[in-house]
């Protein structure tokens, strides 16, 4: 049995726009929460260029994650290794069914994303597993 997960719990202070009823801006939930039955995991791995790793946490956090999870791919985890032979960074998403990530990796969006993020790093490789609930590499 796979447990479920909640994506998208987490709210936002919104400048300005919700306010509470002390006039004080308060938190609005950008996106309502989803349920998953997670089946496969994508796995990312690579290591952080050092000259770029400002312009690639903007680009991760504004652009990747959010348009992946459009396409129906939900962030699970970020590792970062502290100690040994393997990339610095290990990011994982999870997807309900196989069809979502086939098209995801088909589309022209995920390769101009993929491409992107690829400016950012090096040693990249990318994993499609089936969802187990443990860690995985």
């Amino acid at each position: 049995m796979h447990p479920h997960y909640n994506i998208g719990e987490a709210g936002a202070v919104a400048g300005g726009q919700d306010m509470l009823e002390s006039g004080q801006p308060g938190v609005r939930n950008l996106m309502q929460p989803i349920r998953i039955v997670p089946r496969f995991r994508l796995i990312l791995f690579y290591d952080i260029r050092a000259e770029s790793h400002d312009s690639y946490f903007r680009f991760v956090t504004n652009d990747f994650v959010p348009a992946l999870q459009h396409m129906g791919l939900y962030m699970l985890s970020v590792w970062h290794t502290a100690y040994g032979d393997y990339p610095i960074r290990q990011v994982e998403f999870v997807s309900e069914d196989l069809d979502t990530v086939l098209d995801t990796f088909r589309s022209q969006r995920f390769k101009d994303l993929e491409l992107r993020l690829r400016q950012y790093t090096v040693n990249y490789t990318r994993k499609l597993v089936r969802y187990q609930d443990r860690f995985q590499f």
